[in-house]
């Protein structure tokens, strides 16, 4: 269960009052499987109820070792080799065997908030309260801990958090409270607690924390979170698109060289053809290009895997492109040339491959270099056919976390990285193959 609220509503009263360190209730009941706490005894009730601090509070003057240790003796009765070995256990599960022998100021805050939750689980409590354990992190030790609560979780440890964490409460909550004023304005699960949220009070909240930033210091942190966690579909989802755009480029590359030679030398049919075909590709949408094969050629008989589809319609919309780049580079050589050609008695073909696609190649290739990055962002319109690729991975991760604005800021950087990656390759190409001591003003 996750409370959250704004400053001063109460929650971090309200766990307080179930570990009773707000003071003895004087009204009302909170049972724990049925029994009142009021009937527990202090000792009883902290060794049953867990607690970890904003703060650490981890005791200073004893080593990480000691301090999961010391209450496992003083408490449970174990031996000092039995909490040893307890503490050490936890220690390796959170990764942090190594500091055994170091004192709290030796550790960074994110580190010693690990060592505050070793030290409540040491005690084996039933219920784990958590009062705001990220708010004292540095934002980059906000995702250590959080995926320490999320491995919690996931092995059925019972658990009340205060956060503001709402990537955190969207992923792993069972119930969401939203407080306000000491009481409970709200009580809903995640996926109707985000998205219709019944109260006016719960909807300006959600408003201002998405605004001004309430998700922002864990936002990195969670997205990376989010994609070490599903790294496997992002990866499967950006061979895929690689793949994709790298067979869609030669084979548009066959057709748009083709297309476009043919309609710079042709006035006949051949030439209106390319020409009807460049303006379908120019005039309508990919997406509606895309839908128009999947649907297409199955009512002509023709079976396809959704892959193969989409790579179909990447070199039919960027064949069009190419052809128009091939056509202008050559449009773009002077008329002289073809002239000279001429008068020496050189033949059309020669002309073509010999004498102006040379010298249009260095107009034309970093355009067509320069598709393949366009191709890549292509693919993202492929998760329409329900193909992998890096949109659909995104996607996919969002339905399955609600976490979408994390699981698509992820799908943002790989696009950006792999872009970016591919431009600087190909600025390097033009500088190295010096294409451009041939370009024209």
């Amino acid at each position: 269960m996750v409370i959250c609220g704004p400053s001063g509503s109460g929650k971090s009263t309200l766990i307080r009052s179930i570990n009773r360190l707000a003071g003895p209730l004087t009204s009302g009941s909170i049972l724990l499987e049925g029994r009142d706490l009021k009937s527990m005894s202090a000792k009883e009730l902290h060794r049953r109820i867990g607690m970890v601090f904003q703060r650490f509070n981890l005791f200073q003057h004893l080593t990480v070792l000691d301090n999961i240790a010391l209450p496992q003796r003083r408490v449970l009765g174990r031996s000092r080799k039995e909490a040893k070995a307890r503490a050490v256990s936890l220690l390796e599960r959170v990764g942090l065997k190594d500091k055994c022998g170091a004192y709290p100021v030796q550790l960074s805050g994110g580190q010693q908030q690990r060592v505050a939750i070793c030290r409540a689980l040491a005690m084996d409590p039933e219920l784990l309260l958590f009062d705001e354990p990220t708010s004292a992190l540095d934002p980059e030790m906000v995702g250590e801990v959080l995926q320490v609560m999320r491995e919690l979780a996931s092995s059925g440890m019972t658990m009340i958090v205060v956060t503001h964490e709402m990537g955190f409460a969207r992923e792993l909550a069972s119930e969401i409270l939203f407080m306000e004023e000491g009481r409970i304005v709200e009580r809903a699960p995640p996926a109707e607690f985000f998205s219709e949220p019944r109260e006016q009070r719960t909807r300006t909240f959600l408003q201002q924390i998405l605004r001004h930033g309430g998700m922002r210091l864990s936002m990195l942190s969670d997205a990376y979170d989010l994609f070490w966690q599903y790294r496997d579909i992002y990866i499967a989802g950006l061979k895929n698109a690689l793949i994709a755009a790298a067979i869609g480029l030669c084979l548009s590359l066959v057709v748009g060289v083709i297309s476009g030679v043919i309609r710079f030398a042709s006035k006949g049919v051949a030439g209106r053809a390319v020409a009807v075909y460049v303006s379908i590709v120019r005039n309508t949408p990919m997406m509606v290009q895309i839908y128009f094969i999947y649907f297409g050629l199955p009512a002509l008989g023709v079976t396809l895997s959704a892959f193969m589809t989409g790579i179909l319609a990447l070199t039919f919309n960027s064949g069009a492109y190419i052809a128009e780049i091939v056509r202008g580079g050559l449009a773009a050589i002077p008329k002289g040339q073809s002239e000279a050609a001429m008068a020496l008695g050189l033949n059309r073909r020669v002309l073509l491959m010999r004498v102006l696609l040379p010298q249009a190649a260095p107009t034309v290739l970093p355009a067509i270099t320069g598709q393949f990055v366009q191709l890549i962002k292509d693919t993202s319109l492929l998760y329409t056919i329900a193909v992998l690729e890096i949109t659909k991975a995104a996607d996919d991760v969002g339905n399955e976390t609600y976490q979408f604005l994390e699981a698509y800021l992820v799908s943002c950087v790989v696009y950006i990285l792999v872009c970016a990656t591919l431009n600087l390759l190909v600025d390097q190409y033009e500088r190295r193959a010096g294409f451009s001591k041939f370009r024209r003003a």
